[in-house]
C-alpha cells in the first residue's frame, strides 16, 4: 500500500510513502537517489527490517476502515472478559478469606476474611498486571502466524517486557503506604508468573492449531 502527499520540505515536490517489504520496494526501482550505492541501500533495509514478503499480499484496506476489525473486537472483547471474571473471582477470593500465602489457596476457609489486606492488595495488582505481561506477547504474535517467542528485530519490545517486569517488582518492593502494598515472597512471585503465563501458552496453542 502507498500513498502520494505533497512535500512538506520540498517545494512543488512529493513523496511516496509506501507500506511494509521496503527491500522489496527498492529491487523494483531502476535507481536510487543519494550517495549511497545500491547494494549499500539494499543492506540497511535488510538490516533494519526482516523480509517479509507476505506483507505485499495483504489486500488494501479501506481508507474509512476502522482500525480494529471484527477479529480484534472479537478478541479484546473475549480476552478482557476473561480477564475481567479471574480478576473479579480472586477479589472475591481475597475479600472473603485471610489469603497470607498462595500456597494455602486450596484449605482457604470462606467467611474469615476482613477486608482487603496490604498483602492480598499485592496479590491482586500484581495478577492484574501478569495478566498483561503475558498477553502482550499473543498481541504481538496477532495475525503474524509466527509464534510469541519470535524475537528477531524486537529489542524494544524486549526492553518494554524488562521495564514493566521490574517496575512491577519495585512498585510491590518499595511502593508501601503510597500504593498499600507490602513485598511478596520469591514463592509467590513465582506462582503468580506461574499461573499467569497460562494466557501464553492458551495462545500459543491456538496459534499452534491455526496453522
Amino acid at each position: 500500500m502507498a500513498a502520494v502527499v505533497e512535500s512538506g520540505v520540498l517545494d512543488g515536490r512529493r513523496v511516496l510513502y509506501v507500506k511494509g517489504a521496503p527491500e522489496i520496494v527498492r529491487s523494483l526501482c531502476a535507481k536510487a537517489v543519494g550517495d549511497e550505492s545500491v547494494e549499500t541501500l539494499n543492506e540497511r533495509l535488510l538490516a533494519s527490517l526482516p523480509p517479509a514478503e507476505r506483507v505485499m499480499h495483504d489486500k488494501p484496506c479501506d481508507r474509512n476502515a476502522f482500525i480494529i476489525d471484527g477479529g480484534m473486537k472479537r478478541m479484546i472483547l473475549v480476552t478482557g472478559g476473561i480477564f475481567f471474571l479471574l480478576l473479579l473471582g480472586f477479589v472475591y477470593v481475597c475479600e472473603h478469606a485471610d489469603v497470607t500465602s498462595l500456597t494455602d489457596l486450596c484449605n482457604l476457609q470462606f467467611g474469615t476474611g476482613m477486608g482487603l489486606s496490604a498483602l492480598e492488595k499485592s496479590y491482586i495488582f500484581t495478577f492484574f498486571v501478569m495478566l498483561q505481561f503475558w498477553n502482550m506477547f499473543n498481541a504481538r504474535a496477532y495475525l503474524t502466524g509466527q509464534s510469541a517467542f519470535h524475537f528477531k528485530q524486537c529489542k524494544s519490545f524486549l526492553f518494554i517486557l524488562l521495564v514493566i517486569l521490574v517496575g512491577q517488582i519495585l512498585i510491590v518492593t518499595l511502593g508501601g503506604q503510597m500504593f498499600s502494598v507490602t513485598p511478596l515472597p520469591l514463592q509467590d512471585w513465582a506462582i503468580l508468573i506461574g499461573c499467569t503465563s497460562v494466557v501464553l501458552w492458551i495462545g500459543e496453542l491456538v496459534r499452534l492449531f491455526r496453522k
